[in-house]
């Protein structure tokens, strides 16, 4: 079990998306699990993250979610996050 889980809600960030994960590929600590949901986005947002997901060597949970809002979808990466830390990143 990863001792932090980095949660990154996503909606409509693809502008962004690409800078804030590449600051994640390039901690130099490693014991984390990426969990992202992007909430319906109609960007290039998820694709972004499939890509990203076969490029990196760390843990990555992607999901799919719809309506949830800011704070559903941040809800709903809480529960499912494993780690004894959990940190937001938001794009």
């Amino acid at each position: 079990m990863e001792i932090i889980s980095v949660c990154l809600p996503l909606f409509n960030g693809g502008k962004f998306l690409q800078d804030a994960l590449r600051s994640l590929e390039n901690q130099t600590y490693d014991d984390f699990t990426l969990y992202i949901s992007d909430d319906g986005s109609i960007d290039d947002s998820f694709k972004i993250c499939e890509d990203f997901q076969k490029t990196i060597s760390f843990d990555l949970k992607l999901y799919k979610n719809s309506g949830l809002g800011i704070a559903g979808n941040c809800n709903f990466l809480a529960n499912k996050a494993k780690g004894k830390y959990l940190k937001f990143l938001f794009q």
